[in-house]
């Protein structure tokens, strides 16, 4: 039991590790054009978010169908607690 606990929550780190990464990539790619406006800065992240919705989803179906000892309450808490601390480091730059 507490192996397929930690394994779950390896991997529930692991999707929203990949779900950052999915934004990131998109919505901080370099325009295209040099004088990119506000609008198009705007839409290059509403398009990170969804790619990091889609990968998230995505990841979780993917984890849920692949492995049958899954132990679902340390992949959620695991997934949450990365992207609490995440959030947290973010606010405390600034």
């Amino acid at each position: 039991m507490g192996g397929n606990a930690a394994v779950s929550a390896v991997l529930g780190g692991m999707i929203a590790m990949a779900s950052a990464f999915a934004y990131a990539w998109r919505a901080l790619r370099p325009p295209r054009q040099a004088g990119a406006d506000a609008r198009k800065a705007f839409q290059a992240q509403v398009a990170g978010e969804g790619y990091k919705f889609a990968v998230t989803l995505l990841l979780f179906a993917g984890v849920f169908k692949g492995y049958e000892q899954l132990a679902a309450l340390p992949l959620f808490l695991a997934y949450a607690a990365t992207v609490v601390v995440y959030w947290m480091a973010l606010l405390r730059q600034q």
